[in-house]
């Protein structure tokens, strides 16, 4: 599975590469997906020890996938896109901390916290002015 995952990422990049400058943004989505696939199928065949590690790098190839999408997207979309994106970053933050050995939980707590409160900052911008 891992090797079909990267087998589908070579073919998105390879397209990415070949196509004209106007439709690069979207295919970058496609590129970004493939990612994520690629580290799914890595934490999926892990053993079960490592998959919490794994899981880091899963969450971080969904935020590249958010972050892609937002910069495909129309100007007057990017602001709602952007709430996907800090999504995306709380659960890296939320991956990491569940990975961590005891010791390092506080500290990545405070990541966590952080990460929720760039959410509720995203969700704030990205809100109609009447529900501000």
């Amino acid at each position: 599975q891992v090797q079909v995952a990267k087998s589908e990422l070579g073919v998105a990049q390879a397209e990415l590469k070949a196509a004209p400058e106007g439709e690069k943004a979207g295919l970058q989505v496609q590129v970004a997906k493939a990612e994520v696939g690629v580290a799914e199928a890595k934490r999926d065949a892990a053993p079960e020890g490592e998959k919490a590690g794994l899981q880091v790098q899963v969450a971080k190839a969904e935020v590249g996938v958010a972050e892609a999408k937002r910069d495909a997207a129309p100007e007057g979309e990017k602001a709602g896109l952007q709430v996907q994106v800090a999504k995306s970053e709380l659960g890296v933050a939320q991956a990491e901390l569940k990975a961590a050995p005891e010791g390092e939980k506080a500290g990545l707590q405070v990541q966590v916290a952080k990460s929720e409160l760039g959410v509720a900052q995203a969700e704030l911008k990205a809100a109609p002015e009447g529900e501000k």
